[in-house]
């Protein structure tokens, strides 16, 4: 995953926001829609570490940031199903046989 200089090309004009304590190397995503509350409601923060090259593998059973090649951007839970990835929401259908570019796990939570 690269995050581009948030000064130029697609990243002009994003909401900057504080990262938790101690905290180095996040990026922090807005919640935008209810499929997974009450775990995550619209308008939370959730901090991710930014780095290049997740195991998906290791994120799976976990609440992710996830990506997928058509370049959607979901918060859900990665599972492997029939050995393939499906993503798993609590108000919303289950989306089978994701093609998951990266899936990064939230570690922290700013409630809106």
């Amino acid at each position: 995953m690269y995050y581009p200089d948030p000064e130029k090309g697609p990243w002009v004009g994003i909401e900057r926001v504080p990262a938790p304590p101690g905290a180095v190397d996040v990026v922090a995503l807005r919640v935008r829609g209810v499929s997974m509350e009450p775990v995550y409601r619209n308008g939370d923060l959730l901090y991710i570490h930014q780095h290049d090259g997740w195991d998906v593998e290791s994120c799976i059973g976990k609440d992710c940031v996830v990506e997928l090649a058509a370049g959607q951007v979901y918060v859900k839970r990665l599972e492997r199903h029939n050995g393939k990835m499906r993503l798993v929401s609590h108000n919303h259908p289950v989306m089978n046989d994701a093609a998951v570019v990266w899936a990064s796990p939230i570690e922290w939570v700013k409630r809106a």
